[in-house]
């Protein structure tokens, strides 16, 4: 994952060359193919470049076509031919073999601001424009690459890496009650654009962000419309067309020889990989593909490995087992460059990290399957109201017929739905009671309680499936996988969160095809093992994190040992009563919440991470060079 950052000086002053060097080599561990920076008057880009083949020769950025405008990016667009015939079309003269960056710029000069209207891929870039004197940036439409930025006085400052941003000296460490407060109520953050740093902000899935002398300006360039449902009258017609769709999208991300999966044994993981196996078969050169599945053989009773093995071996795959049993809660806290730049609710964190790095020790690229359950999440109350509103009686009645006999009980109204709403609006529910009463004042803790506890109610009976994606918070799932987070340089993408699929997916009727997500079932046919096809979907048979707990060790006690900013927070004399719980056969529940962030702040701490000043920033800068030599 190629690393970017910048600074432009608002007020028109000259930028500090030394400051974007350092950034530049805090960057290296996302880029240990090339360093650049560019520097002219008031702007400076910095560019670290990470190949996924050695013999890759991309065009050197930061990269301009006219030197006048100017990109920094790390993006990978699809659908090249039909975007570099459109540019064709508006007379641009592209070069054979361009790179991803170069068609950007391409874009930029031929629709300006309404070039996303014509790009799709994973991307995130910003474009010093000199002849209109102002900073454009944008992310892909899922937020899959992030892009984090501050301005604090006349200066701007961007990266892909949110440490990096926090190299600049005007930027405090000064953390946002209101983003603490939602990590510990609801586990991650409500506003989509706000980090943990109170100066820092990210710009949300499908925006835009423009920087002028006069203001930052941030607005959506993207959204899914209602369309039409797909005809399913020739159902085998239609279960093709999905897997053409997706080959289509999988192609494009092979952009190596050598790929890792994330394969589970369930049905999104595994197309993907049957995917990608024949893409790979269809070209005329040596190819691998690893599968990697986690397994628990002691925490939990586990039978993945039963159905990833049947997958591995229909497809000609040598499966790579990873023991989900084999780490200790919190132990990346005792690790400095394993501590996650934003608070994560995931005490197996660092086993997660050891994982990650088998991964990209065996491939430079890895795919997922992500996401093929929010696209088909459909709310049948909706789709028969619509069915009778559009007079589509013979359907209603065939839809409903089918989903008696196979869910064998009648189908759902819409009463059980409105009754959660009720009750969520008239009980929100109390406050967790390990939570510092000033702090709950203070961020507003109880309003922000209600609120989203009501909009949550009000999300579930949304009945257009294109409206409920708009608003899905796909990017801090994506977080895990980028080298900001995990330490080390790897390009994971998922073919399933191609925003063609998905634009596809959310047109599927809700009868049969999202129905226990028959028409995954379908594709899988021919493409994977029966027992895979026919599966049940069925969740974990337990919570590995809390059976952990239950039997191994915890590190949180001996790391917040003599740290009390958490007090701000969290009362945590109330917090640790989670013992008895345990004991006593309970839920740990939220308060994981509540050690999750008191482990990362006080870790922080220990490693003299947190402070505005200078030896705290030298110490986030040597955390970077620390990853870039691991």
């Amino acid at each position: 994952m190629s690393g970017i950052a910048g600074i432009v000086r608002l007020d028109g002053g000259p930028v500090d060359r030394a400051l974007l060097e350092k950034m530049a080599d805090f960057q290296a561990f996302r880029g240990p193919h090339g360093r650049s920076v560019w520097c002219e008057g008031n702007v400076g880009f910095v560019h670290t470049l990470f190949k996924l083949n050695d013999d890759d020769a991309p065009a050197p950025q930061p990269l301009s076509l006219d030197g006048k405008v100017w990109i920094t990016a790390h993006a990978r667009v699809d659908a090249q031919a039909e975007l570099i015939a459109a540019l064709c079309g508006r007379g641009r003269q592209v070069a054979k073999g361009a790179s991803d960056a170069e068609l950007l710029l391409h874009a930029y000069q031929a629709w300006g601001e309404r070039c996303l209207e014509h790009v799709i891929g994973d991307f995130t870039f910003a474009i010093w424009d000199a002849r209109e004197r102002r900073l454009f940036c944008s992310v892909d439409h899922f937020g899959i690459r992030p892009f984090y930025y501050a301005r604090v006085g006349n200066s701007f400052a961007f990266s892909n890496t949110l440490d990096c941003v926090r190299l600049l000296p005007s930027v405090s460490e000064r953390l946002d009650d209101i983003a603490v407060g939602d990590f510990l109520l609801f586990g991650r953050y409500v506003d989509l654009d706000r980090t943990v740093y109170a100066d820092i902000r990210r710009i949300p899935r499908a925006h835009r962000l423009i920087a002028s002398r006069n203001a930052v300006d941030v607005q959506r360039y993207w959204e899914m419309t209602e369309e039409a449902e797909i005809d399913d009258s020739d159902p085998e017609a239609l279960v093709e067309e999905f897997r053409f769709r997706l080959l289509n999208a999988t192609r494009d991300r092979l952009r190596t020889r050598r790929v890792s999966v994330f394969m589970s044994g369930g049905l999104d993981s595994t197309l993907v990989t049957a995917s990608a196996v024949k893409a790979m078969r269809e070209q005329d050169r040596h190819w691998q593909i690893t599968p990697f599945t986690t397994v628990f053989r002691e925490l939990i009773a586990d039978d993945e490995e039963i159905y990833a093995r049947a997958a591995a071996e229909h497809l000609g795959l040598e499966l790579r087992l990873q023991s989900g049993d084999a780490f200790t809660p919190f132990d990346w806290a005792e690790c400095r460059a394993w501590r996650p730049p934003e608070p994560t609710n995931d005490p197996a964190w660092g086993r997660y990290v050891r994982g990650m790095g088998e991964v990209a020790r065996a491939a430079p690229l890895a795919l997922t399957g992500w996401e093929g359950d929010e696209p088909l999440r459909a709310w049948l109350p909706g789709y028969w109201r619509r069915l009778s509103r559009g007079g589509q009686w013979a359907r209603l009645l065939s839809d409903m017929a089918w989903y008696v006999r196979k869910e064998k009980g009648l189908p759902p109204v819409g009463a059980r739905t409105a009754l959660v709403r009720l009750r969520r609006r008239l009980r929100p529910g109390a406050l967790p009671d390990w939570l510092a009463p000033d702090f709950v004042r203070r961020a507003g803790l109880r309003e922000r309680w209600a609120h989203s506890r009501y909009a949550q109610a009000r999300a579930l009976r949304e009945d257009s499936r294109q409206r409920y994606l708009n608003c899905v918070p796909w990017a801090r799932a994506f977080e895990g996988y980028d080298a900001g987070w995990i330490g080390f340089p790897i390009e994971t993408v998922h073919p399933l969160m191609d925003a063609r699929v998905i634009a596809w997916l959310a047109r599927a009727p809700a009868i049969p095809w999202c129905r226990d997500k028959h028409l995954f079932r379908e594709a899988a046919r021919g493409m994977l093992p029966d027992q895979l096809a026919y599966r049940p979907k069925t969740p974990l048979s337990g919570d590995p994190t809390e059976a952990a707990l239950r039997t191994k060790s915890i590190y949180v006690p001996r790391v917040v040992a003599g740290h009390t900013a958490g007090s701000d927070y969290v009362a945590t004399d109330r917090l640790f009563d989670w013992k008895d719980a345990l004991r006593e056969g309970g839920s740990f529940g939220a308060r994981l919440l509540g050690l999750s962030f008191i482990a990362w702040l006080a870790t922080a701490q220990r490693h003299n991470i947190l402070g505005n000043t200078k030896a705290g920033r030298e110490t986030t800068a040597a955390v970077g060079q620390g990853r870039a030599s691991a």
